[in-house]
């Protein structure tokens, strides 16, 4: 077993290799002269996150300027993001609180819903509820230093009006009407179609959208729970986040 530590720091040593590889063949967007916009997207799991992503890249679009872009999870991803946040307009979407990340931003950007239709959205999506509650916590901590906050239910009434408080947020300035069209050609490409440039299975790269995402057709996703195995999970959740249910305006009772 006296090999065992040599094996353990070649292992290190390839790692880093291979990342210090990538950071010299990544190269950012060219960009206005002087423009400087760093946006972290982040906000509670199936919460439109993914939407005010795409929103945001399609906005910079509209105005002829190319962000850096990039999806993922810390702290298994971190380095790949602050290589992007390095760029002078860079997005970055992540639901993981992370300080370092935070520190290289100009815009924080969150989303929430009624949690139990978070909770019965990621049920339909994949069944896996096991880190929803950690999941809430890191958006909580989002939310403390959030520059702007969607609410799922105003951005489903009207997704017009939602863009233009985005944009505003922001400081762009948008066709409202012709981005929402090409939103939703956006995520009906990827839904519908074999995600040619997956990430994974069934991940599109460049949106972050899986096959199985959807817009969901309304507020109260959670009023399906009732009834079936996930009921007493959504009850446990009620109750423990009651108060900031009452506080946040959102009803109590599934």
């Amino acid at each position: 077993m006296r090999w065992l530590p040599l094996l353990l720091l070649l292992l290190v040593h390839c790692c880093e290799a291979r990342r210090q590889t990538a950071a010299q063949s990544f190269a950012c967007p060219p960009s206005p002269e002087g423009y400087s916009l760093r946006v972290l997207v982040t906000g509670l799991i199936r919460s439109g996150s993914t939407w005010q992503f795409n929103s945001v890249l399609g906005m910079l679009r509209q105005s002829n300027i190319t962000a850096a872009s990039f999806h993922g999870h810390a702290p298994k991803e971190k380095h790949k993001m602050l290589q992007v946040l390095r760029c002078p307009v860079a997005v970055v979407k992540i639901h993981e609180f992370d300080a370092e990340l935070l520190s290289k931003a100009d815009v924080v950007l969150t989303s929430v819903r009624h949690v139990l239709d978070s909770y019965a959205s990621v049920i339909r999506f994949n069944s896996k509820t096991g880190s929803w509650k950690a999941m809430f916590d890191h958006y909580a901590r989002w939310r403390e230093v959030a520059d702007y906050e969607m609410y799922y239910e105003e951005f489903w009434s009207n997704e017009t009006a939602e863009l233009e408080r985005l944009a505003d947020a922001l400081g762009l300035k948008i066709d409202a009407p012709r981005l929402e069209a090409e939103l939703a050609a956006q995520l009906e490409s990827v839904v519908h179609a074999n995600c040619t440039h997956a990430r994974g299975s069934g991940w599109d790269k460049a949106t972050a959208y899986h096959k199985r995402h959807v817009i969901e057709p309304e507020p109260g996703r959670r009023f399906k729970l009732r009834g079936t195995e996930h009921e007493q999970g959504a009850l446990s959740l009620q109750e423990s986040l009651r108060d900031w249910m009452r506080a946040n305006a959102y009803e109590t009772d599934l």
